[in-house]
C-alpha cells in the first residue's frame, strides 16, 4: 500500500492531466452531437473491422476441420451410393441416381431442450422438402419437418419425438426403435432388442435399406451399454452417437428420388385393400 501511495506521489502531475483530459473529452462528446455521432461512427467502424479480421481469421484456420468433415462424409455419401448390385450395369447406374444431395450450413439450433431443432440455411427453392433426411460428416443428423423458400427446420437425433429403426451391423439385423431420453446429448436408446440376439457392446448402428430417407450404411451410434430387463424378453441399451451435436456446421440434406413413386403405390394398394 505504501508503495501505491509513493507511486501516485511521484506521478501525481500525469495521473491528474489524463483524468482532466479524458473528463473533458467526455464533456466535448455529451455536449456536440457532431463530435459524438462522429466519435461513435468511427468506433463502429473499428469495431466492424476488427470483427470481420477476427472472423477471418477464424474461418481460415477452420478451413481444413470443415474440409476434412466435408470429404469424410463426401466418402460416405459414395459408399452409400456405389454399393454393388446383383443387377445389369444399366439398373445399378439408375441405382446410383436415387439420391440428391444438397450441401447446407446450420443457422442456428439447440442442444439443452427436451425437443431440439435446427434451421438451416436453404428451403424449398432449393429443392428441399419436409421429410428428406439429413446426415452430417460423422451420421444421421435427423429429418426436416418444416420448410419455406429460404430455410428450412431439422428434427435431430436429440429430439425426443424423433425416432429410427436401425441395423446392427455385424449382425446383418434391422429391428427395434432408437429414440432419446432428452437426458445426454451423446446417448440414445435402443429398445425392442430381445435378449436371444447376440448383442454386443461395441457393435455398430447403421441405416438400413428399408429406410425410404437415408441411404444404407449411414452411422447411427455404437451400443454403449446393455442390460437384461427384469421382467422383460428385451434388452435395455444406451447407445453413443456417432454424431457431435455440439459441432455441426454443414450438413447434407438427402433427396430419395423414389420416394414418390413409393409413396403413390403404396396409396393405390390401401386404396384397393379399402374396396
Amino acid at each position: 500500500m505504501l508503495y501505491l501511495f509513493r507511486l501516485l506521489r511521484n506521478n501525481l502531475f500525469g495521473v491528474i492531466s489524463t483524468l482532466l483530459f479524458l473528463f473533458g473529452y467526455w464533456q466535448v462528446l455529451r455536449f456536440n452531437s457532431y463530435q459524438s455521432s462522429l466519435y461513435f461512427n468511427t468506433s463502429s467502424t473499428v469495431t466492424s473491422s476488427i470483427t470481420d479480421t477476427r472472423e477471418s481469421i477464424n474461418s481460415f484456420f477452420g478451413l481444413p476441420g470443415e474440409n476434412e468433415k466435408l470429404l469424410t462424409q463426401n466418402k460416405i455419401l459414395i459408399e452409400a451410393l456405389s454399393n454393388q448390385t446383383p443387377f445389369s450395369d444399366s439398373i445399378a447406374e439408375s441405382y446410383k441416381k436415387q439420391y440428391e444431395v444438397t450441401i447446407a450450413k446450420i443457422i442456428n439450433g439447440s442442444t439443452r431442450n427436451t425437443n431440439n431443432i435446427f434451421t438451416i440455411n436453404r428451403g424449398k427453392k432449393h429443392g428441399i422438402l419436409k421429410g428428406e433426411g439429413v446426415i452430417g460428416p460423422e451420421g444421421v443428423i435427423g429429418i426436416i419437418i418444416d420448410v419455406n423458400s429460404n430455410f428450412a427446420v431439422v428434427m435431430p437425433l436429440i429430439n425426443s419425438k424423433f425416432t429410427i429403426t436401425p441395423e446392427i451391423e455385424e449382425l446383418k439385423f434391422a429391428n427395434g426403435v432408437i429414440s432419446w431420453d432428452g437426458r445426454n446429448t451423446n446417448f440414445l436408446k435402443l429398445s425392442g432388442i430381445s435378449k436371444f440376439r447376440p448383442v454386443k457392446k461395441g457393435m455398430k448402428l447403421i441405416t438400413s435399406h428399408y429406410s425410404k430417407r437415408f441411404p444404407s450404411g449411414i452411422k447411427i451410434g455404437t451400443i454403449h451399454s446393455l442390460e437384461k430387463e427384469e421382467n422383460s424378453s428385451f434388452f435395455n441399451i444406451t447407445v453413443r452417437t456417432a454424431t457431435d451435436f455440439h459441432s455441426l456446421n454443414y450438413v447434407y440434406v438427402i433427396k430419395n428420388n423414389y420416394v414418390p413413386g413409393i409413396d403413390s403405390l403404396n396409396q393405390q394398394i390401401m386404396k384397393s385393400d379399402a374396396h
